[in-house]
């Protein structure tokens, strides 16, 4: 279980067919929740939008246009009619993290065995550009402030990162704006540093 600051630079560097299957398989799982069956019914249009060219830009853009249509529509019917909370709409729908892995983080971080990530900064470099600096800026990692407030961090900061094609939103497949703040409880998760 990689810390979620590496998992973003790796799933980005992973071809269009593998992010689709694993967003479908996460989709899956997240469908055999306990869900009233308007919410079922809601996800499953979710999971038959996605598609090859959604994950390699091939589309044109008015496809891209409709996905950003359908992902606010979706987005907004799924919070704003109390089908599910925030939280649970960010890990369900926006990170390839389950509830057990986020409990696992939460609560019983000293379990998790980060010793085979020596030398993990080096990988995580190639895919991200290095760490950034003042000529080059590494990724943004965030869209949402929830995504950050959800361990007790702070909104999610725009600014001093470059802006992705995707890696944020439901199904990643929106722009990443933003950095959680450094000193936040949830810097330290999305880097595993509180391990």
């Amino acid at each position: 279980m990689l810390p979620f600051k590496y998992q973003k630079p790796v799933i980005r560097s992973l071809s269009a067919q593998k992010k689709l299957s694993l967003w479908q398989e996460k989709l899956q799982i997240v469908l055999q929740q306990n869900w009233d069956e308007i919410t079922k019914n809601k996800i499953v249009i979710l999971i038959n939008k996605l598609n090859l060219e959604l994950y390699d830009y091939s589309g044109t853009e008015q496809q891209t246009e409709e996905w950003q249509n359908f992902v606010a529509d979706w987005e907004n019917d799924m919070l704003s009619n109390n089908r599910i909370d925030s939280v649970e709409f960010i890990v369900h729908f926006c990170t390839l993290m389950t509830f057990e892995e986020l409990d696992l983080r939460l609560n019983h971080a000293d379990s998790i065995d980060l010793t085979w990530l020596e030398g993990y900064q080096d990988i995580t470099d190639t895919f991200i550009g290095g760490g950034g600096s003042a000529s080059s800026p590494s990724d943004c990692e965030c869209r949402y402030d929830i995504y950050c407030s959800i361990l007790g961090g702070a909104d999610c900061a725009s600014g001093g990162c470059s802006v992705t094609s995707d890696g944020c939103g439901i199904v990643g497949m929106s722009k990443c704006k933003g950095l959680c703040p450094e000193n936040s409880n949830y810097s330290n998760f999305l880097t595993g540093s509180q391990y």
